[in-house]
């Protein structure tokens, strides 16, 4: 598959998720980048009146999310982990969150990722691990370009019960995580 064909598909992908109606994104992907703008609005504020870092998180691992997807033409990754750091808080203006592939392995891709504001300082940045699920890249998740046309109806892959894929599945180290230790 053509790369830009691939960038497109994941643009459309991120742009048609529903937690991104929200608020107006913009992304661009090229390889083992990706870069996203979103205007500041009162909804992503905590009670002190900045924007919360649930929100400056979720554009971090998106940036970096799709930095190292940008590189998988196959399968949807999952983030494993990802470690945040909050510089400033912020009211106002566009941020820019930038993420990049440093490292790709068989089975772990790594990026960092930063959030600037209008004057290109540091917000916020950090650095995810991701993994190869089993989901394939299809047209229900949203990866389509326009000349193929957004699927009629899209259907959820997580309606059928517990996803398949995720790192670990057939894994059992320890037992459930969630299990009191007493």
């Amino acid at each position: 598959m053509e790369q830009e064909a691939h960038f497109k598909k994941l643009e459309n992908m991120y742009l048609s998720a529903k937690v991104n109606q929200s608020a107006e994104y913009n992304i661009q992907i090229v390889d083992k980048k990706a870069e996203i703008t979103v205007t500041v609005n009162p909804e992503m504020f905590h009670a002190a009146g900045a924007v919360h870092g649930s929100f400056l998180f979720k554009m971090l691992d998106d940036a970096a999310f799709f930095a190292a997807s940008s590189t998988v033409f196959d399968v949807f990754l999952l983030t494993t982990s990802f470690n945040i750091n909050m510089l400033r808080p912020l009211n106002k203006g566009v941020l820019r969150a930038v993420g990049k592939l440093v490292f790709a392995s068989k089975h772990l891709l790594v990026c960092e990722a930063a959030i600037y504001d209008e004057s290109d300082k540091v917000v916020a940045f950090g650095t995810g691990n991701f993994a190869k699920s089993k989901m394939v890249l299809s047209e229900q998740i949203g990866y389509f370009t326009e000349a193929e046309g957004e699927p009629e109806a899209a259907t959820d892959p997580y309606d059928e019960g517990e996803p398949e894929g995720y790192p670990g599945d057939d894994d059992e180290v320890g037992g459930d995580p969630y299990t009191p230790l007493h």
